[in-house]
């Protein structure tokens, strides 16, 4: 691991952030994304550790090249990738939809046949979000992990977060970026995850009422064709993802879901527990 102390070099322009981080420019063809505070040290270094994994996947993923430390803070240097995201491609060229379902279906299977030796338990990581949802009563909360344990763990690459958004295409081809929630499991429940985020995440409030009608039903037929495709390269059937939206759902109420989204998985989540749901 390449660490250095405090840098001189200037930050280039910030073309991100979040919660927890803000994202720069890093000379010329780098970015790095430097974390709010020392506080966050220990979320850095498992990143570090998380991105070093799933680089030896040889997958197209961001190149991972050091730990640097600039103003008192510290920051993990990624490579740049220049490429619109496959959102961006689809809202300006929707007559590709069908090509775009198929090239994310085909680099989420490529993604899940690689073993996830080295990555974070997926149930382990689902069970302490279901734990600390707070929406969840502590009967709920129960009830799904029971549900939860009877599924199989399986082994494999998941990417925790794969939507288009996380699909950039560069110059060189697809590339997945953010796997700050990479895990080893059972790559169709990485897929029900991507279809509960296609069919409930809610567009931005700020955005056009217009502009939102369009991608709502372009989300809507995006995911029927991913679904379809991912399917029919798999071998899998629609209850086999059906078999994992349960947990998935009460899992995603400790994202900070808001609104609509979180009352819409809040009932999903209270119906699916009342049904019955499918014992394994």
């Amino acid at each position: 691991m390449k660490e250095a102390g405090d840098r001189i070099m200037a930050l280039g322009p910030r073309i991100g952030q979040g919660k927890t981080a803000e994202v720069f420019q890093w000379e010329h063809n780098k970015i790095i994304k430097l974390f709010r505070s020392r506080k966050l040290d220990a979320l850095l270094e498992a990143e570090w550790k998380l991105s070093r994994t799933v680089q030896e996947l040889k997958l197209a993923v961001p190149a991972v090249y050091g730990i640097e430390a600039v103003d008192g803070k510290k920051g993990i240097v990624y490579e740049r990738i220049d490429g619109p995201t496959l959102t961006r491609q689809l809202s300006k060229k929707p007559w590709q939809l069908n090509k775009l379902a198929r090239l994310m279906a085909s680099q989420h299977f490529e993604l899940g046949c690689r073993s996830g030796a080295g990555l974070p338990p997926q149930k382990q990581l689902l069970e302490y979000n279901i734990t600390h949802a707070p929406q969840l009563t502590e009967g709920q909360k129960a009830a799904v992990i029971r549900y939860l344990r009877q599924l199989s763990d399986g082994g494999q690459a998941c990417h925790g977060d794969f939507h288009p958004d996380n699909v950039m295409l560069s110059s060189k081809g697809p590339v997945i970026i953010d796997w700050t929630t990479g895990s080893c499991g059972q790559p169709i429940a990485d897929v029900a995850r991507t279809v509960l985020i296609l069919e409930y995440a809610e567009l931005p409030a700020s955005m056009p009422r217009l502009i939102r009608t369009l991608l709502t039903v372009l989300r809507r037929k995006l995911k029927q064709e991913y679904t379809s495709a991912y399917l029919a390269l798999s071998g899998h059937s629609l209850e086999d993802i059906r078999m994992w939206t349960l947990p998935l759902a009460a899992a995603r109420l400790i994202e900070g879901v808001t609104g609509e989204e979180e009352r819409r998985l809040l009932r999903l989540v209270q119906e699916r527990i009342s049904s019955g749901q499918p014992v394994v």
